[in-house]
């Protein structure tokens, strides 16, 4: 599933809904373009989102670019595609 966010504080809310309502999270993979002021990190940004066993085996790949060097919903569609498209790394089972 690509996502792409902008400033967003209900993200973290709505992957962990959809890693909740699937029949199977393990074959989820979720490739995000986090578009973000610095004042957002700890509401939008990756400490906002599901990690370890809350991630119930779906994967998450992340890119983040600054709100104020965003152009926009096509560039951060494509950089969605590109990390949907990049294996994530190994999840954390803690």
């Amino acid at each position: 599933m690509q996502i792409a966010s902008y400033r967003d504080p209900q993200l973290g809310a709505t992957l962990r809904d959809l890693i909740t309502m699937a029949a199977d999270p393990q074959r989820l993979h979720f490739g995000i373009c986090l578009q973000l002021d610095p004042s957002d990190q700890q509401s939008c940004g990756q400490p906002s989102l599901p990690q370890g066993a809350a991630l119930q085996g779906a994967q998450l790949t992340l890119d983040q670019v600054a709100a104020s060097a965003s152009q926009g919903v096509a560039q951060s569609s494509r950089l969605a595609n590109l990390e949907w498209r990049r294996p994530a790394p190994a999840n954390d089972p803690s």
